[in-house]
């Protein structure tokens, strides 16, 4: 795989539910990262040795990004998210044309600025329910 510019990720909102997705803040650092989970199933007669059942846990995917945002009503509605703790389509979408869609809760937004710089917006977003990768 060619080498990517992180500059190029997109984050689009699905701002009125009805399947169409805006876009809402341009990324310029974005970590995605999937977790498989464990399902402990060790009991005494393991003689000690841990067990778990195959495909047996839990899954999720959780997108640290940071970047501007396209303006105030985009800036807070996504910020309004977080505050209310509610699951919400989004997608993100990658310099290859790469997507992840998901419902996803924003369970981290903070922002920063430079005294001659654009103000900087970093989020986390934790998916729930199966995502879809295109």
């Amino acid at each position: 795989m060619p080498a990517q510019k992180g500059r190029a990720f997109l984050l689009q909102v699905d701002m009125t539910g009805g399947g169409s997705f805006t876009t809402v803040a341009g990324l310029r650092t974005t970590e995605e990262s999937e977790e498989y989970g464990e399902s402990d199933t060790t009991t005494k007669d393991s003689n000690a040795w841990f067990e778990q059942l195959a495909d047996g846990s839990t899954k999720k995917i959780t997108i640290n990004a940071g970047g501007v945002f396209q303006n105030d009503a985009a800036v807070n509605k996504v910020r309004d998210y977080g505050r209310a703790g509610s699951l919400n389509q989004m997608k993100v979408i990658f310099e290859t044309g790469q997507s992840i869609q998901a419902l996803f809760k924003v369970t981290n937004f903070g922002r920063s600025g430079e005294h001659e710089g654009a103000v900087q917006y970093t989020l986390t977003l934790t998916s729930s329910g199966q995502p879809m990768f295109a």
